[in-house]
């Protein structure tokens, strides 16, 4: 039997040592060559320890952590006969057999040759099943329902924009959600409030009211078929052909009403609310999400998105971007951040919406408000999920957390979201183009090397036959200079 052994302290160089030239050592560097031995095993075996990973609990963690556990014994006593023999214990033993000792010595191969066998037969085997513990602990559990898989979106590096930029500009994708857009998240934790006081009953009919221009009214369809209610969606009768057919296609009751101002009885969130109280008054149940108004809207994204975020970039973000349609998103995320760190915020905002002068100027004021100048209901823009002309209670919350706002035109959001298509393969939606072309323009007021966090809020499936429209016959070569002319 052969050990390697290395300088270490007062122990000489060897190339090679046998058993008994080790034995024949003085008791202190034995002692010394032994403690090396274990450190280099530990070294090694470092390596390869297993990170345990979350999204694995009960019977099938406590079992593959447990077969770790004897697989490092097991891998170990593997080592220790490999390297160092056991006759050593039984040092009586040792010095009767002769040809134990003839064994040992490096004139026999016989002994080094069968222990190497069966040492390196032992360490694949345990490395086998180690593998496949790996394997279990790492494997994403079974979901038992729909609404288990909202949330833990990913986190995605744009790479074309952080080259540009020398930032590290990175797309929390909330469009991986079940429906499709951070409004699952809303949708589950307003019926799930619902359920805890008594307003809807599991197991028992009930509906679910909502004035939205879309993603919202999707998020509630699917989230009604998943949990056994029905979904009731008021919405602007020019809302994109896509959202209308995913709404139909999902079995909501569906209203379409003229756009109006907020301040309009027959505006598409009044008239969600009229009929839910109609619902009501009549016997039956139901809520009125009210995503606009309902704190359940911030709240989950303070107990979930912004979690996610900071555990996901490790706690080191310099800015946060979001758009701004009920408030939900960026205040919980930000309030959550802001406990923690001081990034910078920014509420990316459309043209004709009036965050960007409430936040920078404290007016809720747009140019296109004067008489006569405005051409839709609510926003004066092409971009649909964000930008209002009123504070809400969820924006309220938060407003005293948001740093800056950063106006984006049309142009420009059509301009990148072709860019993006192109560049990264990321199909976004207006919303999202929004808050790209804000986290290029923060990122020249940061500097390089910042980190950076926006929301991809949807895909571009869903603007397909409006903003998508135009933003397909965009030049793909457009540069990133072109896409942020003003």
């Amino acid at each position: 039997m052969t050990i390697a052994v290395t300088e270490t302290g007062t122990l000489k160089k060897f190339s090679q040592i046998t058993y008994l030239q080790y034995k024949s050592l003085p008791p202190e560097i034995q002692d010394e060559y032994l403690a090396w031995a274990q450190r280099e095993w530990e070294k090694q075996w470092a390596e390869l320890q297993f990170e345990r990973q979350g999204g694995i609990s009960g019977i099938a963690k406590k079992k593959a952590e447990q077969e770790v556990k004897w697989l490092e014994r097991v891998t170990t006593w593997s080592y220790l006969h490999a390297y160092v023999p056991q006759n050593r214990y039984n040092k009586s033993t040792f010095k009767k057999s002769k040809r134990l000792e003839l064994a040992m010595s490096t004139d026999s191969g016989y002994w080094k040759n069968a222990v190497t066998f069966v040492s390196i037969s032992l360490a694949a085997y345990t490395s086998w099943k180690y593998y496949q513990a790996v394997l279990r602990m790492s494997t994403p559990p079974v979901k038992q329902s729909v609404d288990e898989l909202i949330g833990d979106t990913p986190l995605v590096l744009i790479k074309s924009l952080s080259k540009a930029t020398g930032s590290h500009i990175y797309a929390k994708m909330e469009l991986c959600n079940p429906a499709g857009s951070a409004k699952d998240r809303v949708a589950f934790n307003v019926i799930k409030e619902a359920e805890q006081d008594g307003r809807l009953v599991k197991g028992k009919p009930g509906w679910v009211f909502e004035g939205t221009s879309g993603s919202t009214g999707i998020s509630i369809a699917l989230l009604c078929n998943a949990l056994g209610y029905r979904a009731h969606i008021s919405l602007p009768d020019d809302t994109s052909n896509e959202k209308l057919s995913l709404l139909e296609s999902l079995g909501a009751t569906i209203n379409k009403v003229k756009p109006a101002s907020i301040v309009d009885p027959n505006q598409y969130v009044n008239a969600a609310k009229r009929a839910c109280e109609e619902l009501v008054k009549n016997g039956g149940r139901g809520i009125f999400a009210d995503q606009f108004e309902n704190e359940a809207n911030w709240r989950i994204h303070y107990e979930t998105t912004g979690p996610e975020i900071y555990k996901q970039m490790n706690g080191q973000i310099d800015g946060f971007v979001a758009g701004c349609g009920t408030g939900g998103t960026i205040t919980g995320v930000c309030k959550y951040l802001k406990e923690r760190i001081s990034p910078h915020v920014v509420l990316a905002d459309p043209q004709g919406s009036g965050f960007y002068n409430r936040i920078n100027y404290g007016v809720m004021y747009d140019k296109v408000e004067k008489e006569g100048t405005r051409r839709r209901h609510q926003v004066d823009t092409m971009v649909e999920g964000i930008g209002l002309n009123r504070i809400t209670r969820n924006f309220e919350m938060g407003e005293h957390y948001i740093d800056a706002s950063i106006r984006v035109t049309d142009d420009q959001a059509i301009k990148m979201s072709k860019f993006l298509s192109v560049q990264d393969g990321l199909f976004v939606g207006s919303s999202t183009a929004i808050n790209a072309v804000a986290a290029v323009k923060l990122s020249k007021n940061l500097g390089k090397g910042s980190r950076i966090v926006i929301i991809a809020c949807d895909s571009g499936s869903r603007h397909l036959s409006k903003f998508w429209k135009t933003a397909k016959d965009i030049d793909r070569d457009i540069t990133l200079e072109q896409v942020m002319i003003d």
